[in-house]
């Protein structure tokens, strides 16, 4: 089976028993992170060893732009992104009332 994902959520939020049912199923995704209002749900339905993921709302030019300015990786002691807006993180890891203001800790 072949499941496309288009938000954080993953399979989790419209398919939230799918590690029962099709637990060896292929997805196609976007996001990777585990990202779901879900704070019962620990481990994001992403694997590496099986899924695919493709980058969201980048052109063509994008890319080729984004490639020609990155630095080689012997160049790049961190690795980070960023999604676009301050998203808290999941509620397994940090309670969302803590997230809510500009003294957050994060």
């Amino acid at each position: 089976h072949l499941f496309v994902w288009g938000s954080g959520m993953g399979a989790d939020g419209p398919f939230a028993s799918w590690r029962e049912w099709v637990p060896n199923a292929i997805f196609l995704m976007t996001e990777t992170e585990l990202w779901n209002p879900y704070s019962d749900v620990v481990l994001p339905s992403y694997s590496p060893h099986k899924d695919i993921i493709v980058p969201g709302r980048l052109t063509v030019d994008d890319m080729r732009s984004l490639t020609r300015l990155a630095k080689p990786l012997q160049e790049r002691p961190f690795l980070g992104h960023f999604i676009g807006w301050p998203r808290p993180p999941h509620g397994s890891i940090m309670d969302p009332a803590e997230c809510m203001n500009a003294s957050s800790p994060l």
